[in-house]
């Protein structure tokens, strides 16, 4: 799922075709879909075994549309809603800056959807460049008094993509050059190749929304959870 807007734009010529590795990486067996993202969803190519397709469809992504609405978190849930009936292990992995231009009201609406669906996102922050660019570039007395506002513009869309990610089990990767991408792709193939799945029954069939909590005994293992689980409805009688 890839940002097409402003803040992915460098990724036209450098870290999406980095990308390459991350699809070659994937069993022969694994389906891929290609979601574009600016105001809402739109499917780009739907799910396919093909590599080579899923490569052509991510270089033919169009960033020049879409600038002014970055509708992030409702595409996502949109995203999510498609997976629902799909078996399997399912994860977006997440190509954007973080901006979300929809109301913060959107947020609490989808997110009890983002915490109770089985879908995993593993999110790759596209906003180094931008970073790069207010850092260096020589600035106007106007874009100076805007820096600050900048700042925590991206602050709020770090902060965004850590939150979408955590709420399913996922991680955040903030890459600022080519390497750093390539290092993100490589882990984020390793993680879909080789994750375990834990599941257990939960206690009462309420319907409702519950805490996850997960502890480990061993100090140096790091495990990636949920947050929370969608407890199955109460049987009808």
């Amino acid at each position: 799922m890839v940002e097409c807007g402003p803040g992915a734009f460098f990724l036209k010529k450098t870290e999406l075709q980095a990308a390459d590795t991350l699809l070659s990486s994937f069993s022969p067996a694994d389906r891929v879909a290609i979601v574009g993202y600016s105001k809402a969803a739109e499917l780009v190519l739907d799910f396919t075994t093909d590599k080579s397709d899923a490569r052509d469809a991510l270089h033919g992504l169009n960033f020049v549309t879409g600038y002014t609405q970055l509708n992030l978190v409702s595409s996502v849930a949109e995203t999510i809603d498609r997976l629902a009936f799909l078996p399997g292990k399912k994860t977006i992995i997440l190509l954007s800056s973080g901006v979300d231009t929809s109301s913060a009201a959107n947020w609490q609406i989808v997110q009890q959807k983002i915490n109770a669906s089985d879908v995993r996102i593993l999110a790759v922050s596209v906003a180094g460049f931008l970073r790069k660019t207010a850092k260096w570039r020589k600035l106007s007395a106007d874009e100076r008094e805007n820096r600050k506002f900048v700042k925590e513009g991206f602050v709020q869309a770090d902060q965004s993509l850590r939150e979408l990610s955590e709420a399913t089990g996922g991680r955040v990767y903030f890459p600022n050059n080519t390497k750093e991408f390539d290092h993100a792709y490589a882990e984020i193939a390793q993680l879909v190749r080789h994750e375990y799945r834990l599941e257990f029954a939960p206690p009462l069939p309420d319907g409702r929304l519950h805490p996850l909590q997960v502890r480990v005994n061993h100090f140096w293992y790091h495990v990636d959870h949920r947050q929370s689980y969608l407890a199955p409805s109460p049987p009808s009688h």
